[in-house]
């Protein structure tokens, strides 16, 4: 008897449910064949599709609202009684969001009706798609807020804007915060707050809303407020620049007096996926730019998420690696604290978040790199260019950014400003104003520009500036030769030399072109008796050799590798493999200079050797392993057993080749003898082509595969005499 009561009591629970509730649109009884299910909403709800919802209970309500998203149009959505063609009591008419996972609550008006009903979703007037829907209410619901609740804040910043959104906000008659969890000052601005006088520790921060049926909802903010770690100091960081007076005003040098010549290096966080392939990594990269002439570098910190943790660290973990490089090879580094735009939104909202942000990371920056004596801090870049807000604002934006910078590092160097074309202002007017709004310490603090266009490349605009306010050109072009259009134009080295100005180029992207692009540049100063005085320096790195890439052949399935490892002039003290990628799957373990693969499958597997001496300078080298099958002659070879190849893809045969692709493969000779080549290909309509066949680079023949209306079989057949007993053939 309790067995059959639970049964039909879950039964009545789920058959029926009562107006005032939010109802998921996924909890339908009954609906049309095209509506599916995402884990979210109800999708590909067109003209004709229903969605059915048994025994909801009306008591006179006469509001109906659906949380939607439409990106064709928008549509209606009926609300029947009883069947698809059954008593009409409401209409919503659906406005486009633009997006079909940009969801917003929209409604309409119902008939009041009492008694208890199956509902019927009808959509209509769209044979595109009508809307998604997430879910819907019959009557009146509480506020529905949404928000990202998980926030960080990094010490000794001590604030944060917290931000709520309530759907169908003109629905609700008041909203308050309260702090629920830690001690700080609270700021209600409606749907927005600021929690300032943050210390270390967890805070709790409630937001509630209420509407005009006082129906209450709310959401909790946790907040977490912690000290990023302090970059340990280094004996081989170069000394803090100094301001420098020249002919021409003043610009920023290294403690030895010489200007800077800075060579760029952006990252972004995609970076952080595969690090080994930038140049972030590259101790040659530092080694070069120095050697070359240059003596500083110019890196990007391309957004880092700061509401996590993981990321940021991974972010810094970077960062960490340029700083010591750069220490290393006795290089300054300026680090940019952030891309175009955080203070051009003219939107009000936006753009107090964008400042915020920009804070937040120079903060984080400023107290993680402040005791770093080589770092120097651009706090921003081109915050001007087609700025639509007011330059005054934007001045008082900078100042207040500056002054919480300089409190935290009061004895780094930070550049200001980052002016770039178009910019619409006096830049020695913006630079008074930004005197007159904060306590600038113009003995450590520069006004940054980009020489692109008027007036940052107006040689009269720049030296009125420089005249009064220390400046240092931290872009420009320097792909022209020396003389090629010259100051004032494309602004070249040449003219920033003249003007004893101090510079940083653009562009060298990591995993872009090579710094060897300065070369014939640096030729043409030095030709010119314009180049500077400078003093290469020799740390050498270690010398990894893994040998030439190699084949094994299955039932064989293990390898050892062995690089042969020195150094010049030291030790060697740490070695690393690393499986940079693979085919096929395999066993792998290492052992200094030595690694093995067993149990591998067949595939392609592509490793890497780093090796580390003791004065921290470390290379690598990588090999290419492929596993097989053997070959032998005479025999058929599957044209995917390939050893090596350029350019060619495919598992069960090789496709997508272009003229210069080839494949290779290593095959035993018994004997000498005369042996044809039979090559199987297939060709599209109206496609063709040839190849040839060597025999360890020595060409053999020719063969062509001729044009073929359908793709079928074409065979060539070539014969050579072979007079070695292994070799390799390449087709």
């Amino acid at each position: 008897m309790n067995i059959i009561f639970s049964v039909i009591l879950l039964f009545f629970v789920s058959s029926f449910s009562f107006a005032n509730t939010k109802t998921e649109a996924e909890s339908f009884t009954e609906k049309s064949a095209s509506p599916y299910s995402d884990g979210v909403a109800m999708n590909s709800l067109s003209t004709g599709d229903w969605l059915k919802y048994s025994g909801i209970t009306f008591n006179n309500e006469t509001t109906f609202a659906a949380n939607v998203a439409s990106n064709s149009g928008g549509g209606t959505i009926e609300v029947r009684l009883g069947s698809i063609t059954g008593t009409l009591i409401g209409t919503l008419i659906i406005s486009d969001t633009k997006d079909w996972a940009t969801y917003t609550l929209q409604s309409t008006n119902l008939t009041a009706t009492t008694g208890t009903f199956d509902v019927f979703l009808v959509f209509k007037n769209n044979l595109n798609g009508v809307c998604n829907i997430d879910w819907f209410a019959i009557g009146d619901i509480p506020p529905v807020i949404t928000a990202n609740t998980e926030l960080k804040v990094f010490l000794p910043y001590n604030e944060v804007t917290l931000s709520a959104t309530v759907q169908n906000l003109s629905s609700v008659k008041n909203t308050s915060w309260e702090i629920i969890e830690g001690v700080a000052t609270l700021q209600d601005l409606g749907v927005t707050a600021n929690v300032s006088d943050l210390a270390e520790g967890s805070y709790t921060v409630r937001f509630t809303a209420t509407n005009s049926s006082d129906l209450s909802a709310f959401v909790d903010f946790h907040i977490t407020a912690k000290y990023i770690t302090e970059s340990p100091v280094r004996s081989t960081d170069p000394p803090r620049v100094k301001i420098i007076e020249t002919a021409t005003g003043k610009t920023i040098a290294s403690a030895d007096g010489q200007r800077l010549r800075g060579v760029p290096m952006g990252y972004s966080t995609s970076d952080l996926n595969n690090p080994y392939d930038t140049k972030i990594f590259n101790t040659n990269f530092y080694k070069e730019a120095r050697n070359m002439g240059f003596n500083a570098v110019r890196c990007f910190v391309e957004n880092p998420d700061l509401n996590n943790e993981a990321a940021l660290n991974k972010s810094l973990d970077i960062l960490d690696t340029i700083v010591n490089l750069t220490s290393k090879y006795g290089l300054q580094l300026m680090l940019n604290a952030g891309n175009i735009g955080y203070f051009r939104d003219p939107d009000p909202a936006e753009l107090k978040r964008l400042i915020e942000y920009n804070k937040r990371i120079n903060v984080i920056l400023t107290y993680r790199y402040k005791n770093r004596t080589h770092v120097i801090f651009e706090q921003q870049n081109e915050p001007i260019y087609d700025n639509p807000n007011p330059y005054p604002t934007v001045v008082q934006d900078i100042a207040d950014c500056y002054t919480l910078m300089r409190l935290i590092a009061p004895d780094s160097h930070i550049t200001l400003f980052t002016f770039m074309i178009s910019c619409g202002y006096s830049m020695l007017d913006m630079a008074k104003a930004l005197d007159s709004k904060a306590s600038i310490d113009w003995t450590k603090t520069t006004v940054g520009y980009h020489g692109y266009g008027p007036p940052c490349a107006n040689i009269s605009r720049i030296l009125e500036l420089k005249a009064q306010f220390p400046v240092v050109q931290t872009e420009f072009w320097p792909e022209k030769g020396l003389g090629e259009g010259g100051f004032g134009t494309s602004y070249e080295m040449e003219g920033l030399e003249a003007n004893e100005i101090s510079w940083f180029t653009w562009w060298l992207h990591t995993g872009d072109i090579s710094i060897k692009i300065y070369e014939p540049i640096f030729a043409d100063l030095k030709a010119a008796g314009k180049m500077w005085d400078f003093t290469p320096i020799d740390l050498q790195e270690p010398v990894v050799d893994l040998g030439k890439d190699t084949a094994i052949f299955l039932p064989q399935n293990s390898v050892t590798l062995k690089g042969k490892v020195s150094d010049p002039n030291g030790s060697i003290v740490k070695y690393n493999w690393v499986l940079v990628k693979s085919t096929g799957t395999a066993d792998f373990t290492q052992n200094n200079e030595t690694a093995d693969l067993t149990n591998m499958t067949k595939g392609v597997y592509f490793l890497r050797l780093f090796a580390w001496d003791n004065e921290d300078n470390y290379t690598y080298d990588d090999i290419q392993v492929v596993v097989t099958n053997k070959q032998s002659i005479p025999g058929q070879i599957e044209a995917e057993d390939y050893t090596a190849s350029f350019g060619v893809d495919g598992t069960t045969y090789v496709g997508w080749i272009q003229s210069g692709d080839w494949t290779e493969y290593k095959v035993d000779i018994a004997e000498e003898g005369l042996y044809s080549i039979e090559v199987s290909t297939a060709v599209d309509a109206g496609y063709g082509g040839s190849g040839f066949f060597l025999l360890d680079g020595a060409k053999l023949c020719f063969c062509s595969s001729s044009y073929r209306r359908l793709g079928y079989l074409f065979t060539g057949k070539l014969h050579c005499i072979f007079t070695r007993r292994k070799s390799y053939i390449a087709v």
